[in-house]
């Protein structure tokens, strides 16, 4: 997606200039000059997880658990936390940060977790495969993957179409079927 980038630091860049290489189209269209600027002041790693354990994907405590130890891996400081329980099965809970928020969502049912870690910190690859160790072994998963988006570029960045546009084109309602 045209939010997908990978970040590397020039060597001799000055402390908040950062090299961004847009993904996609996006990337031919950018000269050098259009991508030096402030680095991305939102990281957000997506994760899913799946063939996990039925038990811990219905516990809000060890949900609760799994977000504390993610925070703690990205070295994010904890606010708040609250979750919900629901019937029959399944568990909603949010860690509130300082740097954002650390969500989780489940479905025991299937075996499959979506979690959230939205950061203003980077999120460098060693924390990312922690968090990604982490929620494999303390949920017990088969598999976790997920995605790193970087939002926040340097203002002359292409910037995509807005939601409203691009959620209406893809989430149109279903039409009544005529008999």
């Amino acid at each position: 997606s045209a939010a997908q980038a990978s970040l590397q630091m020039p060597a001799t860049a000055a402390p908040f200039a950062a090299s961004v290489a847009p993904s996609g189209a996006d990337s031919e269209a950018l000269s050098a000059k259009d991508t030096q600027g402030p680095p991305p002041v939102v990281w957000t790693w997506a994760m899913e997880g799946r063939g996990c354990d039925a038990g811990l994907l219905n516990s809000t405590m060890d949900s609760t658990s799994l977000m504390r130890e993610l925070a703690a891996a990205g070295n994010l400081t904890v606010l708040n936390e609250v979750s919900h329980q629901f019937t029959p099965q399944g568990v909603t809970a949010m860690l509130l940060v300082s740097e954002s928020h650390i969500a989780i969502h489940t479905w025991p049912e299937w075996g499959y977790a979506a979690l959230d870690v939205v950061s203003c910190k980077k999120l460098p690859k060693s924390t990312i495969e922690k968090m990604r160790e982490l929620t494999s072994r303390l949920l017990r998963c088969r598999e976790v993957s997920g995605d790193l988006t970087v939002r926040g570029f340097h203002p002359r960045r292409p910037r995509p179409p807005p939601l409203a546009a691009t959620f209406a084109s893809t989430h149109a309602p279903p039409q009544p079927k005529v008999r």
